[in-house]
């Protein structure tokens, strides 16, 4: 039986590892290796530092496949939020056997959703949704949000290139990106199979939300069906 493809992961914006913790631990207790680095000037508070920008990111994804492609005959690139773009990008320009792309912004915010959410905290009498949200708004300065569309404007217009499998998850009630951003993406994706999955029960950090397992079943289902 031939090795288990290995795994990049790649950590959203302003995000870090505690973002995909859980689908790196699904992914590991199944025999896949994986790699997931930590994004340049990303710090355990959310916040970007100064002097790091699309390129940055967009490099050190880069080095990350090229390094683990030199180790293992096949790679699979997972992105979640930015990380997703990176994860699109690569595959325009690298060749990974399958892509995995998670909650990615294309289209930004849902005010529907976060009236949901803050509905939520209200109802269960406590304060989770309210301060994520409002944090997700505040800490990053308008500069560095103008890096994050300038990696969508330079991403967009290269997805007909990408020709490996693509699994598309996305959270109906993300607040963050727009459930719409899945449909735009698939739309794009001319020269790929592409899948898609919708979930009911998550906000943006669906590996922190209760359709984690679900999401995390889901993936390893469309990497045994690519694979077997």
């Amino acid at each position: 039986m031939a090795d288990k493809p290995a795994v990049l992961v790649l950590h959203g914006f302003g995000g870090g590892l505690r973002e995909v913790s859980s689908l790196l631990y699904h992914l590991r207790a199944k025999g896949y290796p994986c790699v997931a680095p930590k994004l340049p000037g990303h710090d355990h508070s959310g916040h970007i530092a100064s002097g790091y920008g699309s390129d940055e990111f967009s490099q050190a994804a880069k080095r990350a496949f090229r390094s683990l492609r030199r180790l293992h005959e096949q790679v699979v690139i997972v992105g979640f939020s930015m990380g997703g773009l990176l994860a699109l990008r690569l595959a325009t320009e690298f060749d990974p056997i399958c892509v995995v792309v998670i909650n990615v912004p294309i289209i930004p915010w849902n005010f529907v959703a976060i009236g949901y959410w803050l509905r939520d905290d209200l109802l269960q009498g406590r304060l989770y949704h309210g301060p994520r949200i409002m944090s997700s708004l505040v800490r990053q300065n308008p500069m560095m949000f103008t890096e994050y569309i300038k990696l969508v404007w330079r991403t967009l217009p290269a997805l007909h290139r990408v020709t490996a499998p693509c699994l598309i998850q996305q959270s109906l009630r993300d607040d963050t990106a727009h459930y719409l951003s899945a449909a735009a993406i698939e739309s794009l994706l001319v020269n790929s199979s592409v899948s898609c999955i919708y979930y009911r029960h998550s906000w943006h950090q669906i590996g922190l939300s209760p359709d984690a397992k679900r999401q995390n079943r889901d993936i390893t289902y469309f990497l045994q069906r690519i694979f077997s």
